[in-house]
């Protein structure tokens, strides 16, 4: 048999990171090219400070949440032209900007229903089932 010879450990071989251009799939352009430029910063602001920024969701369901984003409720790719219109916007923390928000627009492209978007985020009540509020916090009266 002979003495056991041990292997030195060798670390997996990383993948090569390949820059996004905009020739690749995948690239979103920047924050200017997309719309989010000075006119975007000063309508944010104000429309944040209208809320006393507070997550307008978080308020709905009975809590009080500091605002970390201003959400377009019909996404910007969808209508452009409701990019600056404060009629448009909704005060969300990440949370609910992440997960709620982000699975009820991808509802209502899927069912064709994105322009009932401002109505299901501003009317809980008039929400498909599986977005309606089911627990409320300790501010709901």
């Amino acid at each position: 048999m002979g003495i056991p010879s041990f292997q030195r450990f060798k670390l997996p071989a990383l993948k090569a990171r390949r820059s996004k251009s905009k020739g690749q799939s995948g690239y979103r352009g920047s924050r200017q090219e997309r719309g989010y430029d000075r006119d975007w910063e000063l309508v944010r602001e104000a429309y944040a400070k209208s809320i006393n920024h507070l997550c307008e969701e978080c308020s709905r369901r009975g809590y009080v949440t500091p605002l970390d984003d201003v959400d377009h409720m019909i996404p910007v790719r969808l209508r452009p032209d409701l990019r600056l219109d404060p009629e448009n916007l909704d005060g969300l923390c990440r949370s609910h900007h992440n997960g709620f928000k982000r699975r009820l627009e991808k509802y209502a492209e899927r069912t064709g229903q994105a322009d009932m978007l401002p109505i299901w985020v501003k009317q809980p009540e008039l929400r498909p089932m599986r977005f309606q509020i089911r627990k409320y916090g300790p501010m709901k009266s």
